[in-house]
């Protein structure tokens, strides 16, 4: 490690998570233990040596860095959150925190009035929307590697070539399995209960799907279904909140002539079909976020609220699934409908039957 190269690219292309580093926090974080993982923020100090390298992750966690050091109702709570994000013997907790600092910096960044929400012996949002005389309230979870997928990384050499499924490699065992699903199943089992929302109160599922542990997830994945090279592929988080027992999804399926047919059918529900408490979700990938509104939720998204979201600079509207402009018809259930309609309809077209 060259601490000063890392200094001056910290200064320049990060300066004000520069400030929140000693040069000891700095060497402290480098010569932290790898074992199936790094430190959350290593890969982020290492792309500051590589020209090539993604520098998404870098540039929105020095942004939300800055954001909640200029606001003063986040001056204790950052007090508290910055000394986890540099904790090297739990990444788990590191990389949570970090979570926790980009979402409110992204929500800052839109000129949202947000507060922390004071932790209590009772479960609590992490955040509260003030917005034109009513509030909203925010969760926000860091999406990390499924346990399978670490004991196989922990159990291989340490060679760069290693394949790499964050929601689990489909078992062998287990009858039609995909990697769309297993990474599906990890998104509908994030706060499935929603013990942490408010009776009647507007909430945000807040997903940050920027750790090291999901690098590999794209907008595409949010799809119910892509294809490529003629093949039919579904990356599972879409799944993971509309889906139900039994929707199609899709694992190198094709129209052409096959040796097998398979038809692949969602063995688990969604995330929105377990209950009604969550209003919407936000996913917030490196480069894009996408709002995914619940299609019957108990406390609908206000106008005004989805309005602002759309500032949000990372915002992807193509992407989204909403009931906009209108609140009074339900086109987020209509579209889910409709789709799962579809996926049927391919479904039967997608493996050859002999």
């Amino acid at each position: 490690m060259d601490l000063t190269i890392i200094r001056q690219g910290l200064i320049e292309r990060a300066p004000d998570l520069s400030r929140h580093l000693s040069d000891s926090d700095i060497t402290t974080i480098w010569q932290s233990p790898r074992t199936y993982r790094e430190h959350p923020l290593m890969p982020i100090l290492r792309c500051l040596q590589n020209a090539h390298s993604d520098t998404y992750v870098l540039h929105n966690t020095n942004m939300a860095f800055k954001q909640v050091s200029l606001n003063a109702h986040f001056t204790d709570w950052s007090g508290s959150r910055i000394p986890t994000c540099l904790q090297a013997d739990d990444y788990s907790c590191a990389a949570s925190a970090l979570g926790e600092i980009r979402a409110a910096g992204e929500l800052l960044q839109a000129a949202f009035d947000i507060r922390p929400v004071p932790e209590s012996d009772k479960p609590t949002c992490d955040f509260k929307i003030l917005l034109n005389g009513f509030e909203a309230y925010v969760e926000v979870a860091t999406k990390q590697m499924a346990g399978e997928t670490v004991n196989y990384l922990q159990g291989t050499s340490t060679s760069h070539e290693r394949s790499i499924c964050p929601g689990g490699a489909p078992d062998p065992n287990k009858k039609d399995e995909t990697i769309g699903e297993n990474a599906g199943h990890k998104f509908a089992s994030i706060k499935p209960t929603a013990k942490q929302v408010p009776t009647g109160s507007v909430a945000l599922l807040w997903i940050d799907i920027q750790d090291e542990d999901w690098w590999p997830a794209e907008k595409a994945h949010a799809r119910p279904v892509v294809s490529h090279n003629g093949d039919f592929y579904s990356g599972g988080i879409w799944h993971g909140f509309y889906g139900q027992r039994g929707t199609p999804l899709f694992e190198s399926q094709s129209t052409e002539e096959r040796a097998e047919a398979k038809i692949y059918l969602q063995s688990y529900p969604g995330l929105f079909t377990q209950h009604r408490r969550w209003s919407a979700a936000v996913l917030s990938f490196r480069d894009v976020t996408i709002l995914f509104e619940h299609p019957s939720p108990e406390c609908p998204m206000p106008r005004e609220l989805t309005k602002k979201l759309l500032g949000l600079q990372k915002a992807d509207y193509s992407e989204w699934w909403v009931n906009w402009p209108s609140m009074r018809a339900n086109k987020v259930l209509q579209r889910v409908d409709e789709t799962v309609s579809e996926l049927q309809a391919l479904a039967c077209e997608a493996c050859y039957k002999w």
